[in-house]
């Protein structure tokens, strides 16, 4: 039929031309869109792409998108670096407001306690368990050093010093070992000597209240808590807490070493706090004080040294060795040798921490402490009266130096 009608020359009728003018155009109008339809189709449609065809757009595919992929992940790394290097500003910040803080802190509580020295001073002068010597006033220092406070008579003073009493300890012949007081500098040399000082007065003061002995010196035993989570607000009784918190301070390298000090010096500063033949009995026979701290004005820092050779030879010579340069080498070198991991050497009882009874008689060995070979370096002259790390006991009368 379609052949005679386009073979055609003859006019069309009015409805057959009618339909030309609309329907026609409505036909080749959606004839249109459909090749349109079909063109935009054809495009995107994979089947119609040649195998190299295909090949390139995969090709270009995978390259946008490890382009897209790569870019994201040099945006992420910038700002992570961005977040990184704002967080490390911030926490130093944090960490250096937090330390002018507790410098403060300090600060303050070492002015307080020395305004109430000079009304506990004749308060304490007057009690025969009281210090020779306290001081007057605050001598500020910026570094905190490691002097532990003095003890008293060692258990086992030879039979030849009991029979020739320098006349310097004649008055005190009738005392009881554990009442003999040390002859101390009246001045502090340091940061420390002022603090514990003021700490030991201002328990000695609740002492002269009629406070309970619980109350002035704490329990037999230190804890560990305050020197292994120094920023929890529950602390402990006031000696082992202020002492843990001087430790921490201190360059002590190793919390073994800082464990084993702050036992013994919370023992020595519950003597001196509060001396009776108890807390005299917690002291060691080399924490006990030789003739030479008795008979000597020397710093209270000297009262801490170990070794009794090496802390006679810093009394005797104090010109030479009563210094900060001393000081610092003794601290930066000790070590307790303890052959376990440090956290092996404490015990935790409910909410609170001690230490083992291992440790305990370990540190209280003084065979097992030492001092590091740099010590022996910087005075050589001072190694044959201690233990040098990895020399032994080269003490001049004997393996042990007391």
């Amino acid at each position: 039929m379609s052949q005679p009608i386009h073979g055609s020359n003859e006019p069309l009728g009015p409805e057959v031309d009618g339909m030309d003018h609309s329907d026609s155009m409505n036909a080749t109008g959606k004839k249109a869109g459909e090749k349109k339809r079909v063109s935009r189709a054809g495009t995107r449609s994979v089947s119609t792409l040649s195998p190299a065809q295909l090949a390139r757009k995969r090709a270009n595919d995978r390259e946008a998108q490890r382009n897209i992929r790569l870019r994201t992940k040099e945006h992420i790394e910038r700002l992570e670096a961005r977040i990184e290097e704002l967080t490390c500003g911030r926490e130093s910040g944090a960490e250096l407001e937090e330390a002018r803080k507790r410098n403060e802190a300090l600060e303050r509580e070492v002015r307080q306690l020395s305004e109430s020295l000079a009304q506990l001073r004749d308060d304490d002068s007057s009690r025969n368990w009281a210090p020779r010597s306290v001081p007057s006033g605050v001598v500020q220092d910026s570094r905190l050093t490691t002097p532990q406070p003095r003890p008293l008579v060692p258990q086992s003073l030879t039979s030849p010093v009991r029979q020739t009493i320098p006349p310097s300890l004649q008055p005190f012949q009738s005392l009881q070992p554990w009442a003999l007081p040390i002859l101390n500098t009246s001045t502090p040399t340091c940061g420390v000597d002022t603090y514990l000082m003021n700490i030991i007065n201002g328990q000695k003061e609740l002492a002269s209240q009629g406070a309970p002995e619980a109350q002035i010196i704490g329990p037999s035993q230190p804890s560990m808590k305050a020197l292994i989570y120094p920023d929890d607000p529950n602390q402990t009784h006031v000696v082992s807490t202020i002492i843990s918190n001087l430790l921490t301070n201190l360059a002590v390298k190793g919390l073994a070493e800082r464990a084993g000090c702050l036992y013994l010096m919370y023992h020595i500063c519950q003597w001196q706090i509060y001396p009776s033949s108890s807390t005299y009995g917690n002291l060691t026979d080399w924490t006990s004080p030789r003739t030479s701290q008795l008979i000597t004005p020397h710093p209270l820092w000297a009262d801490s040294i170990f070794w009794g050779k090496l802390k006679d030879r810093v009394i005797e010579k104090q010109d030479v060795y009563a210094n900060e340069d001393f000081q610092n080498a003794y601290i930066l070198c000790i070590n307790a040798n303890w052959p376990r991991p440090d956290l092996e050497a404490f015990r935790f009882e409910g909410d609170d921490i001690f230490i083992t009874e291992e440790f305990e008689n370990h540190i209280k060995t003084l065979s097992n402490w030492s001092l590091d070979e740099r010590f022996a370096a910087r005075y050589p002259e001072l190694a044959p009266l201690v233990k040098i790390s990895g020399m032994g006991e080269i003490g001049l009368q004997g393996p042990y130096v007391f």
